[in-house]
């Protein structure tokens, strides 16, 4: 049964590296092809507008390519440790090490994201309320826009981050547990 479950996710992993690949090699082509008429871009949410510097389009662009980049890597680590899993070597102190990579990694794509979307976000999404005639409503509505985005953003970013490091840190506890026990006669 647990060969049949990592089997799949296996398979599922492979999908979705692929998957990456090809989106990011349409990324790269879609640059290089409208570099001139960029106008509807985003980068996770944030819309580049056309009042945005050609050198602000190649920034973001250059870092959705390395945060894509790092994603495919990390996708590959836990590629890795599904196939340790299949081999029945779980508890073993490359795997910990591995999740911890991985962990650290959905960390700093979602740092990158936070950055650039403190950079980009307030000056893009200051919307105005019909029949708004107080600033301080305007600017809650804009702040409770601004955390709600920020929130949809980072949450599914830093919650398999925090689920990595305590699985990480299990399978590291039993990795020292099953090196006592193999030592016990």
């Amino acid at each position: 049964m647990v060969k049949q479950i990592s089997n799949i996710l296996h398979i599922m992993l492979l999908v979705f590296q692929i998957f990456i690949f090809f989106l990011t090699i349409g990324e790269i082509i879609h640059f290089a092809e409208k570099f001139d008429k960029i106008h509807n871009d985003y980068f996770f949410g944030i819309h580049l507008s056309e009042s945005d510097t050609p050198l602000t389009h190649i920034i973001v662009f250059c870092i959705t390519i390395l945060v894509m980049s790092l994603l495919f890597y990390l996708l590959n680590l836990f590629r890795k440790v599904i196939l340790d899993f299949r081999k029945e070597f779980v508890f073993t102190e490359k795997n910990g090490k591995q999740l911890r990579k991985i962990a650290f990694g959905l960390i700093i794509i979602g740092l990158t994201i936070l950055t650039v979307f403190l950079i980009f976000f307030p000056y893009k999404t200051n919307y105005e309320i019909s029949n708004a005639n107080d600033n301080t409503i305007r600017w809650v509505y804009n702040l409770g826009l601004f955390v709600g985005k920020l929130t949809s953003l980072l949450f599914p970013i830093f919650i398999p981050a925090l689920f990595f490091m305590l699985i990480s840190k299990l399978i590291k506890e039993g990795n020292i547990i099953k090196t006592e026990n193999d030592l016990t006669i």
